[in-house]
């Protein structure tokens, strides 16, 4: 079982608790999730910390794709908080 790393704004602690069991059961995939405000993960992931995926809000996903720091075409839209 391969286990993933998700940085998560606070907002949307509540829906991405509710799905892990079930991605994982369907997966086969661990997640590793930590939550956190916007600002504070924004930092850590421009500090050069490692993660698999992250879920920030729409304004900085731009901002770090404008700046280079996202895989072109990589981002996906999972939800609303």
């Amino acid at each position: 079982m391969t286990k993933l790393k998700l940085l998560a704004a606070g907002a949307t602690e509540g829906p991405v608790t509710a799905l892990l069991p079930e991605f994982t059961r369907l997966s086969g995939h661990e997640v590793d999730v930590e939550f956190s405000t916007v600002g504070a993960l924004k930092d850590r992931f421009v500090g050069g910390e490692k993660t698999d995926a992250i879920a920030l809000s729409t304004v900085v996903l731009d901002a770090l794709e404008k700046e280079g720091r996202l895989i072109p075409g990589s981002r996906v839209e999972f939800g609303r908080a």
